[in-house]
C-alpha cells in the first residue's frame, strides 16, 4: 500500500488557481481572506484534515514590522534580520526556487542557553506552527520529505544537529535539499536546521557556506549590540512581548499580511535579487553565497519597505569566515 500523500498547507494549487489554506481561513492570491473555508481538495483517508493544520491570526491588530524589530531587539544582533528575510522568502519559495534551481537552508547554530530554540519556535510560528521542530535522532528521511512537502511555501525545522554518526546519516539527504534532487524533488518548504554544532561542510556538495545562511548564536542574555545602528531596546521587555505573541499565536499575522502584499512585491524581489548578488559578486563573494545572502536581505527589506545596506551585508557574510 502506497503511503498517503501528506495533507498541504500554505499556498496550494486548485482548479481555481493558488489559495493558502490554513486551518481556520483559506487565502487567495489577492490577500482575500474566507473564514471557515470548506477544503478545495480533501485529502484521502483524512477526516480531520482541519485539525492538523496550523491556524493563522487575522484578528489581532498588532503591526508585523513592529513585531519584526521586537524579535530584534531580543537578539541585540543584526544579523537577526537575515534569519527574518529568509522566512519572509520561504513565502515566494517556488518563484525563487523556479528561476534560480536552488534555496538556501536556515543554519542556526550555538552554544546551549543561546536561543536557537526561541528564534527557531519563532520563526515557525510566522506560518501559525506552534508545534516546534523534530529531532534529527527521531526522524526519518520519509518524515521530512513529508515535512517539506506538507507547509508549502512556509518552513519545516530539524533540531538537535551533531556531528556525529547521526549527523553524518543525513549527509546525502541535507545535500539534496539545497537542490530538491532526490527523494526531496517538488517539496515547496525552506528547512531551519538548528543544534549546538556547526553542519558538516563535507555534508554538502558546495560546502555549508554555499547551501546555507549561518546564524551563529551568542547568549541572548548579552545586551552588548554587535553593530552600531541596530534597534534595540530593554531585553526583559522584548523577549516578554515576543513570548507573549508567540503564546497567543499572534506572531502569524504577518503570514496573511505578506500574501495581502506578495502580488506586488514578487516582481520587485526577484528583480532586486538578480542586481544585490551581482553587485555582492562584485565584492568578492562567491556567486551561491551571493544568491542566498541576496534572497534573504532582499525579502527582509522588500517587506519592510527598506533598503539593503551592501556594506553591511558584505560584513555579516565574511563575518561568517571567522
Amino acid at each position: 500500500m502506497k503511503p498517503l500523500p501528506p495533507i498541504k498547507t500554505g499556498r496550494t494549487l486548485t482548479p481555481d488557481g493558488h489559495v493558502w489554506i490554513f486551518k481556520n481561513i483559506l487565502i487567495n492570491e489577492d490577500g482575500l481572506i474566507v473564514p471557515n473555508p470548506t477544503p478545495p481538495v480533501k485529502p484521502p483517508g483524512f477526516s480531520n484534515w482541519r485539525e492538523i493544520m496550523p491556524s493563522i491570526d487575522i484578528d489581532s491588530n498588532f503591526n508585523p514590522k513592529e513585531i519584526i524589530h521586537n524579535i530584534e531587539s531580543v537578539f541585540n544582533r543584526s544579523d537577526i534580520s537575515l534569519a527574518i528575510g529568509w522566512r519572509i522568502a520561504c513565502y515566494f519559495f517556488e518563484e525563487i526556487f523556479q528561476k534560480y534551481e536552488c534555496f538556501p537552508m536556515l543554519n542556526i547554530w550555538g552554544a546551549r542557553e543561546s536561543g536557537k530554540s526561541t528564534l527557531s519556535n519563532w520563526l515557525l510560528a510566522f506560518g501559525g506552527d506552534l508545534d516546534g521542530g523534530c529531532a534529527f535522532g527521531e526522524s526519518t528521511v520519509l518524515g521530512v520529505k513529508y515535512g517539506l512537502a506538507k507547509y508549502s511555501n512556509l518552513c519545516f525545522w530539524l533540531d538537535e544537529y551533531r556531528r556525529d554518526s547521526v549527523g553524518k546519516r543525513w549527509d546525502k539527504s541535507l545535500s539534496e535539499i539545497y537542490k530538491r534532487s532526490g527523494v526531496f524533488k517538488d517539496t515547496l518548504a525552506g528547512l531551519i536546521i538548528s543544534g549546538e554544532e556547526q553542519l558538516r561542510d563535507s555534508a554538502f556538495p558546495l560546502g555549508a557556506r554555499n547551501e546555507c545562511i549561518i546564524i551563529a548564536l551568542r547568549d541572548r542574555r548579552s545586551k552588548k549590540t554587535d553593530t552600531p545602528g541596530v534597534r534595540s531596546q530593554p531585553l526583559d521587555t522584548s523577549y516578554a512581548k515576543v513570548a507573549a505573541l508567540h503564546k497567543q499565536n499572534i506572531l502569524s499575522c504577518i503570514t496573511p499580511e505578506v500574501i495581502k502584499n506578495r502580488k506586488r512585491l514578487l516582481p520587485i524581489i526577484l528583480a532586486e535579487i538578480d542586481v544585490l548578488r551581482l553587485e555582492l559578486q562584485k565584492e568578492g563573494i562567491n556567486e551561491h553565497r551571493s544568491l542566498n545572502y541576496a534572497i534573504a536581505a532582499v525579502c527582509y527589506a522588500s517587506f519592510l519597505n527598506e533598503k539593503v545596506d551592501l556594506q553591511w551585508l558584505k560584513w555579516v557574510i565574511k563575518l561568517q569566515d571567522q
